[in-house]
């Protein structure tokens, strides 16, 4: 049985913004994200939130995608944090790969993402889990 369908809702408040995922993230939607994270480095974003918590399932490319997120907001000097999954499944995936490890800084809850654009506050490896 298929999954959702995937959606990306963004939202922008001054230099901050964040891109909401829901549904699958996989190669036939990875560029729209790109695109999307891509844009907002580009327009002069210096915060941006990725908002994993209500993806279904990532594979490999959608892995991919959130890597090179990374490296290009580094580039661009645009500070980035993902909301973890909910889904236990999907936060293992992110654990295994290492994505979950300082790779890139990951938030358990909103709130998290919230204090990190406004505060700098709590970054990888203070966020609780």
């Amino acid at each position: 049985m298929p999954g959702r369908p995937f959606e990306i809702l963004q939202e922008q408040d001054g230099e901050s913004r964040s891109i909401r995922l829901s549904g699958e993230l996989d190669l036939a939607v990875a560029p729209i994200l790109e695109a999307a994270i891509c844009d907002a480095c580009d327009d002069g974003t210096r915060q941006l939130v990725i908002d994993l918590a209500d993806l279904d399932f990532i594979d490999s490319i959608g892995l991919q995608t959130l890597v090179v997120a990374a490296n290009r907001c580094q580039e661009r000097r645009t500070a980035l944090t993902l909301i973890r999954p909910t889904k236990p499944g999907l936060q293992r995936v992110l654990n295994l790969t290492g994505l979950d490890d300082g790779a890139l800084p990951v938030g358990q809850h909103r709130i998290a993402a919230i204090l990190t654009r406004r505060f700098g506050l709590p970054r990888a490896g203070n966020v609780p889990r």
